[in-house]
């Protein structure tokens, strides 16, 4: 394939964006104490429960049940 020079007067041209940030895993940890003020939750509930839990078993199933069980699009 050839490179092409293209002149866009008033455009940037930007890579594609992928969104490698996901909380899949955390599927598991659906609705533990989700009435909650967000800090409260965060540092009483979800850091305690992740330091004890999380492994990288937990992010396999936790993955694989967000994505209906698909073990393809998990992977």
């Amino acid at each position: 394939m050839r490179a092409q020079s293209v002149r866009l007067e008033r455009h940037a041209l930007i890579p594609g964006l992928v969104n490698l940030h996901c909380h899949a895993a955390m599927t598991l940890m659906r609705g533990i104490a989700d009435d909650m003020p967000l800090m409260t939750w965060l540092q009483e509930h979800i850091w305690p429960a992740e330091a004890k839990h999380v492994s990288d078993e937990f992010v396999h199933d936790g993955s694989l049940l967000a994505h209906g069980g698909d073990a393809a699009r998990a992977a």
